[in-house]
């Protein structure tokens, strides 16, 4: 969905957004005083909806704290 396709329906119909309703942004606890911001894409063909985290940075504190999934 990050080039503007979508995987499900194959339209270019896809929209962005960084947070959430009423601008709350949503994000996803690291630590006590950092969050990794996730981003938003939605299809406005078909309504397929995936989140991402865009900031290689964050992924490596990520890879670093959270268990791998076996």
């Amino acid at each position: 969905m990050q080039d503007g396709s979508c995987p499900r329906c194959g339209k270019r119909e896809v929209r962005r957004q960084e947070g959430g309703p009423m601008n709350a942004r949503r994000q996803i606890p690291l630590t006590m005083w950092a969050a990794a911001r996730v981003v938003t894409h939605c299809c406005t063909a078909c309504g397929h909806v995936e989140e991402f985290i865009e900031d290689r940075a964050t992924l490596a504190k990520i890879a670093e704290r959270w268990k791998r999934v076996t």
